[in-house]
């Protein structure tokens, strides 16, 4: 890395270099640095994103208060965001990563065969990356003062823009500051700036020490060597290859996440963005006028009918006389601002520049293939600068200064779509893996108690490995908190899993469907509450069947609908009339067995209800010892959906006593497909999950067959609807039904509709209001180490 220097010695930078550092002055009391006669800059950190803030916001929100800060930025400031991506040791990486093992914990065989699985994983993509992210602005003005004055004026008015996306705090770098952080990027693999001046036991370099010493800033900055000779990357230092790109093309629809991703394909990379103003009037008619020059406009006699030649009808034509990309541009740009000065839109220029750096060319080249594997699932195309490598790695320095031209117009709102910072990384925070991110390699760390819907969803076609990923959620659980873990379950497919984890199955459980534990209804009256429930079980016990109808039966579905209005209807005022009557002192809704004796002996007066009391009756028939278990993690097993029901009835009542106690809880149910051929039981599960989320418990539900509910006539909207209810949905392998529904519903990118396309079991895409991801957690490979082969092998039990 260069001689050692001894105290007092000075390495003068040769001209050549210094004058590739593209600032002139250093105003070191303001932090302001003037890049050009008359341009200023200052520049800011900018903070992370909160895991508490993100309960409270979506991508959607962030994408409309980005564009508010894009349209209400002072008119004649240009912008640049930085993504700097710094290597951090892996073991700090894999420390924050690893679950601590428990030393009274029976699982802690699964725990060391979880983080070995971890570790093996982290070394294939970009794992041990911290990302530095920057705000740059620029003013041109007549003077320092002038422009002091112009970002002092500012300051208060950015702040509260940053702040008002998704409570960003904005810190201004001191000169100092900045200079480290272009040191960072003009030398990697270094730690400290001003080695070219080394002055013992003092970090800070005393502005008249360099003075004393005849050297500038930049002397504390430079790098030793600059080789610009290579046609598409360069080196600094001897020891660091840099190539430089531009994103050439960017879909019209494009995820939240882009640039954010875009970043993570590789560890050693700085992604600049730089937005310039543009007076959209004057773009116009300077686009007006560039496409003028380059059309010629001849006139031809249309001769198709004898009308055309009787009044000698003239065709006009305009062709290009040129056609290249930036003729192609300007007449995108043309219809461009013309749309944004008819519906008032701010225009920008944008620039996208990326600086990939390496330790030799090899890797260079490999990330090089990953960004252009990285953009192309977004639809995007990367270019390498070539011949203006040197130019490029300038754009990207924190001084918002653009060296190259490939700058292109875009509304306000349509860059709003790609913010230059993302809500996945605080969504990660003490998050438990979840598998690779299919585009970049990845780990996707998830925490789900920090989405503000804490409600989630699987669904995937036969065999596409909804139990196996239902097991590997239940398993992050257990291993990451102290919650209690039920489970409900209609199969087998859970019983040898639980019993490896030390839980219990339960197969029979005496329950009080009556039971009221206080504030049973939350936010509601705990009656109301209650009624939704009875109704919806009424509704359920006694209907004919809990066969979902074919679509394409159409007259059954219409004859079903029939029945079930007026079988609901008499439920209604049934259940109505049982909470009037129980509203006496002698009638407690906590003693079932008194309440079900009320009800024999007023069957005339509900027969809906009076028909139900066998089923009720063994509810309050069961083993009293095994509702007595003490284990975290329990398994509810359930021949039918009424069952289903009244256990998940009777567990909320155990949740509210537990979140009393200061206990959370995670519930998991595979599956419940029946509730969604029924209003009133698609009403309670909807309630349900508004309760738990109120509750703040998480809730999983395994979706068996989207498609059959999807084509239903009488369960499309109620499962619908559902789906909107949801925040957190992991769609593994869909049909082409169930598939383009997905879509719609959930706002999917097109870029990744291919992941649940044909696809293999346990890879899919991730979804919630904050993030979209496309991840692989497939089964083990006879390659990998045995105690990830085990690992798996646990979720296959």
């Amino acid at each position: 890395m260069g001689k050692k220097k001894t105290p007092g010695a000075c390495n003068r930078i040769p001209p050549f270099i210094e004058r590739q550092i593209p600032y002139r002055l250093v105003f070191e009391e303001e932090g302001m640095f003037e890049s050009a006669p008359g341009v200023y800059s200052k520049a800011y950190r900018i903070g992370e994103v909160s895991a508490g803030d993100v309960k409270t916001i979506n991508n959607a929100v962030v994408t409309e208060r980005f564009a508010a800060l894009l349209n209400q930025m002072p008119g004649k400031m240009t912008m640049q965001f930085i993504i700097h991506n710094q290597l951090i040791p892996m073991e700090g990486f894999l420390e924050r990563a690893y679950v601590k093992p428990d030393k009274d914990s029976p699982i802690n065989t699964w725990i060391g065969r979880y983080n070995r699985m971890v570790s093996d994983n982290s070394r294939i993509g970009h794992n041990n990356v911290r990302k530095n992210r920057y705000l740059i602005l620029s003013v041109r003005a007549a003077s320092p003062e002038q422009a002091v004055n112009i970002f002092r004026r500012a300051d208060p008015h950015i702040r509260k823009l940053f702040f008002g996306i998704c409570r960003l705090r904005i810190k201004a770098l001191t000169s100092a500051d900045r200079l480290g952080v272009m040191f960072a990027m003009l030398h990697p693999w270094e730690n400290e700036s001003g080695k070219n001046v080394f002055i013992k036991n003092d970090a800070r370099i005393p502005a008249g020490e360099l003075k004393r010493r005849h050297l500038t800033t930049k002397a504390l900055i430079a790098p030793d060597r600059l080789d610009v000779t290579g046609k598409n990357y360069l080196i600094l230092n001897g020891d660091t290859f840099v190539r430089t790109f531009f994103i050439v093309s960017i879909p019209s629809h494009v995820t939240g996440n882009l640039l954010s991703d875009i970043a993570n394909s590789s560890s050693n990379m700085i992604l600049s963005v730089i937005y310039e103003p543009l007076d959209a009037r004057y773009g116009v008619r300077e686009a007006e006028r560039l496409v003028s020059e380059n059309t010629t406009i001849r006139e031809q006699a249309k001769r198709d009918t004898i009308k055309d030649r009787r009044d000698k009808t003239m065709l006009r034509i305009e062709t290009m006389a040129e056609e290249s990309e930036d003729t192609y541009f300007e007449r995108a740009a043309l219809k461009l601002m013309q749309e944004a000065v008819r519906n008032g839109e701010r225009v920008l220029l944008a620039t996208f520049i990326i600086a990939i750096c390496a330790e030799d060319l090899e890797t260079l080249d490999r990330d090089t293939r990953l960004l252009h594997i990285s953009t192309s699932k977004y639809a995007c195309q990367v270019k390498p600068l070539d011949l203006q490598q040197l130019q490029g790695l300038q754009t990207v320095l924190p001084l918002a200064d653009n060296h190259v031209d490939c700058r292109r117009a875009f509304t306000a709102g349509r860059l709003a779509g790609m913010p230059p910072f993302s809500l996945q990384e605080a969504l990660q925070k003490d998050g438990l893996f979840y598998g690779l991110n299919s585009i970049n390699d990845n780990l996707i760390l998830i925490n789900r108690k920090n989405h503000k819907n804490l409600s989630g969803m699987i669904a995937g076609t036969e065999h596409s490995g909804k139990t196996f990923q239902c097991k590997r959620e239940i398993f992050n659980a257990m291993i990451s908190t102290e919650d209690r873990i039920l489970v409900l379950s209609n199969t087998d497919e859970y019983d040898a899993f639980v019993k490896t984890l030390g839980g219990d199955t339960i197969s029979s459980i005496r329950l009080n469907p009556f039971e009221i534990t206080e504030h049973y209804g939350l936010r509601n009256p705990d009656q109301y509450a209650k009624s939704l429930y009875l109704e919806a079980l009424f509704e359920v016990l006694t209907r004919p069947s809990e066969k979902i109808i074919a679509m394409s039966d159409l007259a059954s579905v219409a004859e079903q609908e029939k029945i079930t209005e007026e079988r609901n209807g008499r439920i209604a005022k049934e259940v109505e009339a049982l909470f009037r009557d129980t509203k006496e002192p002698k009638i407690s809704l906590k003693d079932g067995i008194y309440l079900l004796r009320f009800i024999e002996a007023n069957s005339a007066v509900y027969p809906t209800i009076a028909g139900c009391l066998p089923f009720f009756k063994r509810q309050l028939q069961g083993s009293k010892e095994a509702a007595n278990s003490s284990a975290r993690l329990r398994l509810y097993k359930y021949n039918n959906c009424a069952e289903a029901m009244v256990l998940m009835d009777h567990l909320f009542n155990v949740q509210l006593k537990d979140k009393a106690e200061g206990r959370s809880s995670w519930l998991f149910i595979d599956s419940l497909d029946a509730v969604f051929s029924s209003d009133q039981a698609a009403a309670f599960l909807m309630d349900y999950v508004e309760r738990m989320n109120v509750l703040e418990n998480v809730f999983t539900i395994v979706v068996q067959s989207s498609v059959r509910l999807f084509t239903d006539n009488a369960a499309s909207y109620r499962f619908c609807e559902f789906i909107n209810q949801m925040g957190y949905e992991k769609l593994l392998n869909q049909g082409p039904i169930e598939r383009k529904r997905f879509t719609e519903l959930l706002n999917i990118p097109h870029s990744l509709v291919n992941y649940i396309t044909a696809t293999e079991p346990g890879k899919g895409i991730l979804c919630t209001p904050s993030s979209d991801a496309a991840f692989n957690d497939n089964f083990y490979q006879e390659e990998d180490s045995r105690e990830s082969a085990d690992f798996y092998r646990l979720f296959q039990l």
